[in-house]
């Protein structure tokens, strides 16, 4: 699954991750941040599933 990170108040993309996907509820893989995130947060949107 391809996962973008933005953050809350500005929707710049902080990053782009590709996971594996391990069964129903766990994935593997991990990513820094690009950028700093802002006091807001993030938001993270699913952008596909092979």
């Amino acid at each position: 699954m391809t996962v973008e990170v933005l953050d809350t108040v500005t929707k710049q993309r902080l990053a782009v991750q590709t996971f594996e996907v391990r069964g129903t509820t766990t994935f593997g893989g991990t990513t820094p941040a690009q950028a700093p995130v802002g006091l807001a947060g993030i938001e993270c949107r699913i952008a596909k599933v092979l």
